[in-house]
């Protein structure tokens, strides 16, 4: 028995190695566009404005070390008519404590570990917990009339939260850490949204703390205000929703020279970009994804191709405004993007482009599917109707609603996908402005007919000449091709990660700034039989799930 316990583990062991090894080179391989590191130092991570009951402020240790909290501060507290501003709190002001406007520190020795997610409740842990069923990690004042498990904030200075606080249309938010003695603050994070009006700058500020000397220190520049971005300049978001960090790396915020406590200038981020409405998840993530994917491809046979979409979000999305196409041919010069001028391909030599029916929508957590040879077709292939056809194959109309050309003749009646190289873009566009915003981009084979969008000027159908411009896109030599070739018949591309893998969150031109060229989809993407309408099946084996190397007391 005891021979064929040790001969047991060891054959684990070496299958185990084998995964371990196997695992290792497919990252090492794979991921071909890595992700800018995380920040080094807190974060905030989302915050609520409406409804009152459901305000928080959520932060986040990016870093790999519990932080101790005890010196940091969080405050909306800025009166530009005061002049009333955080930094003032080393000499004894900062605001807080009246028109809804609050100054608090972290209670003493609370910590946020490594990866934590934190909640502070605005309006009281009760409210918090009613609204979102989870308990919050602190609460600004206690709404009890009692202590309870809730750690309530301590006042920034005497009377700055005074029993209130909460936020506005046109607020900031600035969470930073001041040891009590020295003449400046460290910016962790600042945020503002709606009119700036409380926005701040404290480029060139002389200020003397509470030490013995009574020389002023200076603050480093800060971006200043007519150039900081806001995260909505003109509303709040949609009351039930929340804005959400998500970007961890704070985009092209500059990295040196300013007032942070790593010496990033924090009012620098390009916050419309790295923030996005969602769902809220307080004391969690972002949800994975927040814009429509592609999910699923069939190449061949001729009769069963189709393309699949998914709305990893947690609200139905209109589809009225989102086209689909193939149509590339570099020699053309062909490219999607030009249906702003009326061009944009498609209509011939299998070639498509098209627009999703008016009126059509997308439930969250839904799949649907577009039959590239008509929903007869589909239907006999694989004995379910498809959602959409690309167009009408029976002798007369049917119950499957038709795709729309995205322009005259864009469809024309056939179109399909070639198994020697391809791309398939999922976009949208409101019919006016200049640039498109893609939502999902998938390639594979030859890459002949990538997309490379970096730089391109091009003037929509306004009633102006100025034309816009596009971000970068990842340059076609360095894009990741699913495949190099077809699939098996009977199979399809599946993707396997909602995340989009490595794919770049910032600065590009998707819908919330992602760059949809850049994603690793040798990785997150497989090959595995078609399962139109739903979700890429588990693998049917076991997996290797987390591994740990170092510390070696952690190993497991």
């Amino acid at each position: 028995m005891a021979g064929s316990l040790v001969t047991g583990r060891r054959m684990r062991l070496a299958v185990t190695l084998a995964l371990v090894s196997s695992v290792l080179g497919l990252l090492g391989t794979a991921t071909v566009h890595a992700a800018e590191p995380a920040a080094d130092h807190l974060l905030l991570s989302e915050f609520v404005v409406t409804p009152t009951e459901g305000e928080f402020v959520e932060i986040f240790n990016p870093t790999d070390a519990t932080v101790d909290l005890t010196d940091v501060y969080l405050t909306d507290a800025t009166f530009a008519g005061g002049p009333t501003y955080y930094y003032q709190i080393v000499t004894g002001g900062g605001g807080g404590g009246g028109f809804g406007d609050f100054h608090a520190r972290f209670p003493a020795g609370a910590t946020i570990a490594a990866g934590e997610y934190q909640t502070v409740a605005l309006n009281g842990s009760d409210d918090f917990l009613a609204a979102y069923g989870v308990v919050a990690t602190y609460e600004l004042y206690d709404d009890a009339g009692a202590a309870d498990g809730v750690p309530a904030m301590l006042e920034a200075t005497a009377g700055s939260i005074g029993g209130q606080g909460g936020l506005s249309p046109g607020e900031v938010l600035v969470l930073y850490s001041w040891d009590g003695a020295t003449d400046l603050v460290q910016d962790h994070d600042y945020v503002v949204w709606g009119d700036k009006a409380e926005a701040v700058d404290k480029t060139g500020v002389a200020i003397d703390g509470p030490d013995a000397g009574s020389e002023t220190s200076t603050y480093l520049a800060d971006t200043s205000i007519a150039s900081q971005d806001a995260v909505a300049p003109d509303q709040v978001h949609t009351s039930g929703l929340s804005w959400q960090r998500a970007d961890l790396t704070e985009g092209v915020e500059t990295r040196t020279g300013g007032n942070g406590v790593t010496g990033n200038d924090e009012t620098s981020e390009n916050s419309a970009t790295t923030w996005t409405e969602q769902v809220p998840s307080p004391n969690a993530a972002i949800a994975d994804n927040d814009h429509l994917l592609l999910t699923e491809i069939v190449v061949s046979p001729t009769v069963g191709e189709f393309i699949e979409i998914f709305n990893p979000t947690a609200a139905t999305i209109d589809l009225t405004d989102v086209y689909l196409t193939d149509a590339t041919f570099a020699g053309g010069p062909t490219y999607y993007y030009q249906i702003v001028t009326g061009g944009g391909g498609g209509g011939g030599f299998a070639d498509f482009h098209a627009r999703f029916p008016t009126g059509a929508t997308i439930a969250a957590g839904e799949y649907q599917t577009i039959s590239l040879s008509g929903s007869d077709s589909f239907s006999t292939t694989y004995g379910a109707d498809p959602t959409y056809e690309l167009f009408e194959d029976g002798a007369g109309a049917d119950g499957i609603p038709d795709m729309l050309e995205a322009t005259p003749g864009s469809i024309n009646g056939q179109g399909g996908l070639s198994d020697s190289g391809e791309v398939v873009i999922l976009y949208e566009w409101d019919g006016a402005a200049d640039l498109v915003q893609d939502l999902d981009y998938v390639l594979w084979g030859d890459k002949a007919e990538a997309v490379d969008k970096t730089g391109v000027a091009i003037d929509g159908p306004d009633a102006g000449t100025d034309t816009s411009t596009y971000l970068p896109d990842t340059a076609t030599a360095s894009q990741d091709t699913v495949a190099s070739g077809a699939h098996s018949d009977g199979n399809s591309w599946q993707r396997v990660s909602l995340s989009e893998g490595g794919e770049t969150k910032s600065g590009s031109n998707g819908l919330h700034g992602d760059d949809e060229t850049s994603e690793n989809t040798s990785f997150t993407w497989r090959e595995t039989a078609a399962t139109p309408g739903a979700a890429t099946p588990p693998a049917d084996h076991l997996l290797l799930s987390e591994f740990v190397v170092t510390p070696t007391e952690g190993e497991f």
